[in-house]
């Protein structure tokens, strides 16, 4: 599972396979759920002209013809069940998401902005 709190290059980049010439642009992580707040993914599907540039051309694309993308609309998504709750928010930009995850006693963790990137 990768979650994404928004899709901007320096935080969506480590999904993509390293350039090579003449191959096209292929995602890492084959057997990975993507998930990302839908309000963000409508941001990055058609994004201000201000901030078109922080967007990789043809990632939405890629992770919609995966097959494995989860929009998150509210607090929950089903990849991640109710121990996890999103916030989305406008901050560094639109519609950012970020999290708790439950700590199994009744008590919330926070976690960091999430995004997962190769080693």
């Amino acid at each position: 599972m990768v979650v994404l709190s928004h899709l901007h290059f320096d935080h969506a980049g480590g999904l993509l396979a390293a350039w090579e010439e003449g191959a096209s642009p292929r995602l890492l992580f084959p057997n990975a759920t993507f998930v990302v707040g839908a309000g963000h993914w409508r941001r990055a599907r058609e994004p201000h002209p201000r901030d078109r540039a922080s967007f990789i051309a043809g990632l939405p694309e890629l992770l919609e013809a995966s097959g494995r993308l989860q929009l998150v609309e509210g607090d929950h998504c089903p990849a991640l069940g109710g121990g996890v709750r999103f916030h989305h928010g406008d901050g560094h930009t639109r519609a950012v998401a970020g999290g708790n995850r439950g700590s199994g006693d009744g008590r919330r963790a926070s976690a960091r902005r999430w995004c997962s990137a190769p080693t």
